[in-house]
């Protein structure tokens, strides 16, 4: 995406890994090409963080036994994402 407003590169992971490099009015795409690729590891381990956000697959809970069992879930799985378990 190219910006007249835009002063320099930025690379934005959106919810569900969506990926948008900004690009400001005169820079060459090649450029913005090759310093995303330098990026490469850092937007992968970004994109993985993403998606362990991603609040769009929350499930539609009826009642406080379903809630309950979600959040242990969920908690167990950030546990182990950020190393307490």
């Amino acid at each position: 995406m190219t910006s007249a407003r835009a002063k320099r590169l930025r690379i934005t992971v959106k919810q569900g890994g969506h990926v948008r490099v900004t690009i400001p009015k005169g820079m060459p795409h090649k450029f913005a090409e090759d310093f995303l690729l330098s990026k490469k590891q850092l937007v992968l381990k970004h994109i993985d963080k993403v998606k362990l956000y991603d609040y769009a697959t929350l499930p539609e809970v009826e009642n406080k036994i379903q809630a309950s069992a979600f959040l242990q879930k969920r908690l167990a799985k950030l546990a182990k994402y950020f190393g307490y378990t």
